[in-house]
């Protein structure tokens, strides 16, 4: 373990796994989530976040000051830049509102952490010489194209692998 990271090595495959299991596992404790039932997918489908989903009302403002938000969106940061790729996109349109999550906010972070839930044993996996293809260094891009309700900006991410392993991705 390093950092949070297990990393596992098989020499006699030429195989790195790197997973964070147990930082999830800790982190759905931390949170209450434990218990939690797994969903498909990191974000509702559909559900686009916006600063107008902050708190409006003062019982909604008085239900937020006991919500741990920003150490959430934290913890989660740390598990997409590590070894989450597929939690990107997700994790920064919650980091959006660390200022005034509303209780909308919440709940797609409560999703994210179901959706954590049941991928907790996905790794990111390198492996020499495994594909047939001479693809060795492979690029992915995509933008959502004016989704950003508050401002019409686009949110662009990308995935860079290289030998079927994840190197560096960003959204």
């Amino acid at each position: 373990f390093l950092l949070g990271i297990e990393i596992t090595r098989d020499r006699s495959k030429r195989r790195i796994e790197l997973s964070q299991r147990q930082y999830i596992i800790d982190m759905l404790h931390r949170f209450n989530m434990a218990q939690c039932n797994a969903v498909k997918t990191p974000m509702v489908p559909g559900n686009r976040l916006s600063k107008q989903d902050a708190p409006q009302s003062d019982s909604e403002r008085e239900e937020m000051l006991n919500v741990l938000y920003g150490n959430a969106v934290g913890a989660l940061l740390y598990l997409a830049t590590s070894t989450r790729p597929d939690i990107s996109f997700t994790v920064s349109c919650l980091c959006r509102f660390i200022a005034n999550p509303g209780p909308k906010h919440w709940r797609a972070v409560q999703h994210l952490f179901r959706y954590l839930q049941g991928t907790k044993d996905l790794k990111l996996v390198y492996q020499g010489s495994q594909f047939d293809s001479k693809d060795v260094f492979c690029a992915f891009c995509d933008a959502d194209h004016g989704g950003n309700p508050d401002n019409g900006r686009s949110t662009g991410g990308y995935l860079l692998r290289i030998g079927g392993g994840a190197v560096s991705w960003s959204s």
